[in-house]
């Protein structure tokens, strides 16, 4: 738990900038949008467009950045938390394993040890699942 909790912690924060980044230039070029749709009339009359597109590119593709950014750090949080899971898998059954050879566990208290840590787990793998949504909406605020 605290190992999954640390590893949670350091991917959320480089991902969480990223985020923030993701909804400044959305913001951005929304507004950019904006004013070269309302004010089309000036902008083809002053020969802007050229300007106007690059602008549009240059916002566009520091969005496609952040967000790719955002969401690939975000979407490693649940792989690295299974792997962290399988780890822990590992360990218990061969822990579980010696001691079962040495007759100071039995098979029954071996499985059911395994059988709880996997249900430890499953709600923080599924809360890992949705950070990305989390972390999203606290960028936004």
């Amino acid at each position: 738990m605290p190992l999954s909790v640390v590893v949670t912690l350091l991917i959320a924060r480089r991902s969480q900038k990223q985020f923030a980044a993701q909804w400044k230039w959305t913001g951005s070029m929304n507004g950019h949008v904006e004013e070269m749709h309302t004010g089309h009339a000036l902008v083809q009359v002053f020969g802007r467009r050229a300007s106007a597109q690059k602008v549009f590119d240059e916002h566009n593709g520091r969005l496609f950045e952040a967000t790719f950014k955002a969401q690939f750090l975000s979407g490693i949080i649940q792989p690295a938390i299974q792997f962290l899971a399988n780890i822990n898998y590992v360990a218990v059954a061969v822990i579980g394993a010696y001691r079962v050879a040495s007759g100071t566990m039995t098979l029954g208290d071996v499985q059911a040890f395994i059988q709880y840590s996997r249900q430890f787990t499953m709600p923080i793998m599924q809360i890992a699942g949705q950070m990305n949504l989390l972390q999203s909406g606290l960028a936004c605020t």
